[in-house]
């Protein structure tokens, strides 16, 4: 998980971070918004659905947003309404 530093961070679908034995690639699968005194997210699988989640008007449940093409429609998720990622997280791949 990588906290956000930018204003406005566009999520990288995937990244590579160096070690010591080779770089470890690494594909985004949730992002975490704040805004409005409380936090949202959305889960994102390696076909593209994603899943929001917002625990004041869902409850326990996440639901299907959407359909989302992984290399072009990323930008889109800079925001959710007015809130702001704080969080990106991603898995080994």
């Amino acid at each position: 998980m990588f906290e956000c530093q930018t204003i406005h961070p566009t999520p990288e679908v995937e990244i590579s971070i160096p070690t010591d034995s080779g770089p470890v690639r690494m594909r985004l699968c949730g992002i975490i918004y704040t805004g409005q005194s409380h936090f949202t997210s959305r889960v994102i699988n390696e076909s593209g659905s994603v899943w929001k989640h917002d625990g004041m008007s869902d409850g326990r449940e996440f639901h299907h947003e959407k359909i989302i093409d992984l290399l072009t429609d990323m930008k889109q998720f800079e925001k959710n309404g007015s809130r702001k990622i704080i969080y990106q997280i991603y898995k080994k791949i």
